[in-house]
């Protein structure tokens, strides 16, 4: 999964912190850019004249913001507004700029005393310096490159387009907007995933079996026929027959002229180019850093410090 984790409980505190460090116009959380949101980090760290608590406060409120807008799908499942016509960028510029942010956050981090937190805010700021030391701490790996798999990928967006809202006819034109974005994913899906061959980075080859099919099966010749275009198939009593008949043709042309050809392109690189050359080895062990990328993603999904070898023995010790 390639969205970040969230404080959920502390997502709603101190929304109107974050205008203070907007400068003179005000930036609503939808519109601003990863580079407007590294100076808002950078305005929070250095705002003088904060208790640590409204500072503390405020990075939550910022982050919240910021993970929603960088990664819109996962605003999608959360509701937060105005993201629903976007998907998440996977340039190198942006990726390079979104690896980079964690670094600003930890810099209203150290801004912050801990000790002068409540107990409540300890906690929320532990897991908070936790994640975004963990984080840089995992930058030294290339997660980026491994953009498919059996479990995740562009062949999932049907996904994110059966959880957007379907009730309005602006519901209905950022379905059509995500609809007709879906090629730039593919291609930027494409690219990391060739990154990925060039340096010896891809999942076990047996995993990406049934990774083909699943983008055969996202793409019928009947564009009504795929999943990708269901919202379309039955609206809403409150949307007129008129909209409906504009917006499913704009639904349909956009699958036949840019969503099925894209998809196209991703099936037959998969098929020719990535599956015969991904690696045949299971271990992380075998990729570039490979045994230092398992400690890491063993610390962090179990939240210990101990070895992946002292992981095993316990699981050994529980069949005894």
């Amino acid at each position: 999964m390639r969205f970040r984790l969230q404080w959920l409980t502390c997502a709603a505190l101190s929304l109107l912190c974050v205008s203070i460090f907007t400068g003179s116009r005000t930036l609503t959380a939808q519109t601003a850019t990863a580079k407007e949101y590294r100076q808002r980090f950078a305005a929070l760290a250095a705002a003088p004249g904060l208790s640590d608590s409204a500072r503390f406060q405020a990075l939550l409120a910022l982050d919240w913001g910021y993970s929603n807008v960088m990664y819109p799908e996962y605003a999608t499942y959360t509701g937060y507004p105005g993201q629903n016509d976007r998907w998440t960028d996977l340039s190198i510029a942006a990726i390079n700029e979104r690896r980079q942010m964690a670094r600003s956050e930890l810099d209203v981090v150290r801004a912050i005393n801990r000790a002068r937190l409540n107990t409540a805010d300890q906690l929320s700021y532990d897991i908070f310096k936790r994640q975004a030391d963990e984080f840089i701490e995992g930058l030294r790996f290339p997660s980026d490159l491994l953009q498919i798999t059996q479990r995740d990928g562009p062949q999932y967006s049907a996904s994110t387009i059966g959880s957007m809202p379907a009730t309005t006819v602006k519901d209905y034109g950022d379905i059509v907007a995500r609809l007709r974005g879906l090629p730039a994913v593919v291609d930027q899906t494409i690219a990391l995933l060739d990154s990925g061959l060039k340096r010896g980075v891809t999942p076990p080859r047996i995993t990406l079996r049934d990774v083909p099919a699943q983008v055969a099966n996202l793409i019928p010749e009947d564009a009504l026929k795929s999943a990708l275009l269901a919202p379309f198939t039955q609206f809403p009593v409150g949307i007129a027959e008129a909209d409906r008949t504009r917006l499913r043709a704009d639904a349909v042309r956009a699958y036949n002229e840019l969503d099925r050809p894209a998809f196209q392109r991703l099936q037959r690189y998969l098929v020719d180019a990535y599956l015969p050359r991904a690696r045949e080895s299971i271990g992380m062990s075998a990729l570039p850093d490979g045994a230092a990328w398992y400690s890491y993603n063993v610390k962090v999904q179990t939240t210990t410090t101990r070895t992946p070898q002292q992981i095993h023995e316990l699981g050994s010790l529980d069949r005894i």
